[in-house]
């Protein structure tokens, strides 16, 4: 590659500093993240990676993000700022690798599209802050782009960067390494020299390896308990497809730039791209069928900032010179002359509204306590730098229908009872009990008699005698010695009498639950 122009230079600096405007007028902490958070003071102050320091319980779905928050939150001593610097970081290092990754030849006007592309699209915009793992996502497929593309450098460290960034996606979030797969897939195909993947792929894969090691060991499973909660509630597939469809139905109304630029850079890359553009790509519709198919998410958009950003590349990269000068009026433009535009928001952005299928614009929602410039100092700073994390005596069991900021304030004295089953390793194997009642990734559960006494007791008291085994088993799992026999056995029958536990759930009945009602409603 040959070393970019002083015009080139200048022109991706006055980009950067274009997107570092966007993301100052915007940058916001979204309730999720304080679920995170709770977890990161906790493992800080020596009571484990964990939501309730009594129990072990994988509660975010993005160790590396997990580790990343925890080492910068444990030098600065501060959450609020650390958080969004850590993900302003990450968005200007990732957007400088795409310019790197265009090329030399017309760079200065495709590094220009390349950055309306990305400003135009709520979804990017929005969760490159929020304190939720996007800006890490963005962050490593902009690293697997860079190792593909970049014209230096051997076949062999093309290759390792290539792996050890798709391993750090699986690392971040598991579903996130669909967006490569084809990807990986089709350069092993086409290598003549497969033999030099073992011991890349093996050095790529310690850092995956060691996590898992790691979470089965102190966890005691593979997956996060998120993963129980959300993708095994229990709701019929048909249904989650319909609601993914709404998804996708709801991101076009309030945010059409984004999958515009999906769909033109589908068409683009079938009739202008590489192999390697297609693979790309390919890896975006993977993601997206697997986004529709588990029902979408309740947060518009945020499950499309990451195919963004590869499309958005594509077609930089791939799109003739006359039509990236249109760019500036078939992306920005429509963005600023939209209600509630993303860009022209403010100080006073609001978003308040949620759609009868319980998909929301949450920054609109969370911005005026959480956003940088929505006051100063943002009300939410102040709260978070003077949080107390000192435990003395578990205090009891509270119920919060939401974890997030709420449980952050609670401190670790307090076990956060969440009927959504997030945190919670009982509930998040029940089916959500509540028919349609319920919203995108809010899966409401029953709570089992005896649950509430149990848990501010520490004793097993369901009264459900086959459920109280099974809970004898969970206990275990999450509260006993990490090396005892009884433990591991414990391990070893959570794994393998899944369907024996499925019966199980099937024969519990209303009289076994404690009488409540639902607190979201569909229509």
């Amino acid at each position: 590659m040959q070393n970019p122009s002083a015009r080139q230079r200048y022109g991706g600096l006055l980009c950067l500093g274009l997107l570092l405007l966007a993301w100052l007028q915007t940058a916001w902490l979204s309730d999720d993240a304080g679920i995170t958070l709770r977890a990161v003071l906790n493992f800080l102050n020596g009571y484990g990676p964990n939501f309730n320091v009594d129990e072990r319980v994988q509660v975010y779905t993005h160790p590396l993000w997990f580790l990343l928050l925890s080492a910068a939150i444990g030098l600065s001593g501060e959450i609020y700022f650390t958080v969004l610097a850590i993900s302003l970081a990450c968005l200007l290092f990732a957007v400088s690798l795409l310019f790197a990754s265009l090329g030399s030849t017309g760079s200065t006007q495709r590094i220009i599209a390349l950055t309306l592309l990305l400003l135009s699209s709520r979804a990017f915009v929005d969760f490159s802050s929020s304190g939720l793992e996007n800006p890490m996502t963005h962050l490593l497929l902009a690293l697997v782009i860079w190792a593909l593309y970049r014209g230096e450098g051997t076949v062999t460290s093309k290759l390792l960067v290539m792996l050890l960034a798709a391993a750090l996606l699986l690392l971040n979030r598991q579903d996130t390494v669909l967006l490569v797969a084809p990807l990986i897939a089709w350069r092993f195909l086409s290598d003549s020299a497969k033999q030099r993947w073992v011991p890349v792929a093996t050095i790529a894969a310690m850092p995956v390896l060691a996590w898992f090691s790691f979470s089965l060991i102190y966890y005691g499973q593979l997956v996060p308990n998120t993963a129980y909660a959300k993708l095994a509630a229990g709701i019929d597939s048909a249904e989650l497809l319909l609601q993914g469809a709404y998804y996708v139905s709801d991101s076009f109304y309030r945010d059409p730039a984004t999958l515009s630029i999906l769909a033109l850079a589908a068409l683009v890359g079938l009739r202008l791209g590489s192999g390697d553009d297609r693979a790309l790509l390919a890896g975006v519709l993977l993601y997206l069928l697997y986004t529709v198919w588990i029902g979408g998410d309740f947060m518009s958009g945020r499950f499309f900032s990451a195919p963004l950003l590869v499309a958005a590349f594509v077609l930089a990269l791939r799109l003739p010179t006359p039509l990236l000068l249109a760019l500036p009026f078939i992306a920005v433009l429509p963005s600023l002359v939209m209600p509630k535009s993303h860009l022209l928001g403010g100080p006073d952005y609001r978003g308040l509204d949620m759609n009868a299928r319980g998909i929301a614009d949450e920054r609109g929602f969370y911005f005026p306590n959480t956003g940088l410039i929505s006051s100063w100092p943002p009300r939410i700073s102040v709260g978070l730098a003077n949080l107390d994390w000192e435990y003395r005596q578990l205090k009891g069991a509270k119920r919060f229908y939401t974890l997030g900021l709420a449980g952050l304030q609670q401190g670790p004295e307090i076990h956060v009872y969440d009927p959504l089953g997030l945190a919670d390793p009982l509930l998040s194997r029940l089916p959500q009990g509540f028919g349609d009642a319920w919203r995108p990734g809010h899966y409401q559960r029953r709570e089992p008699l005896g649950l509430m006494e149990s848990l501010q007791s520490g004793q097993n008291l369901l009264q459900n005698s086959g459920l109280a085994a099974f809970y004898d088993d969970l206990r275990l799992v999450t509260r006993g010695p990490l090396w005892s026999a009884q433990r591991w056995a414990a391990i070893v029958r959570l794994h393998r009498n899944h369907h024996q536990t499925d019966r199980l759930f099937a024969d519990l009945s209303q009289a076994d639950f404690v009488p409540e009602r639902p607190f979201h409603s569909r229509d």
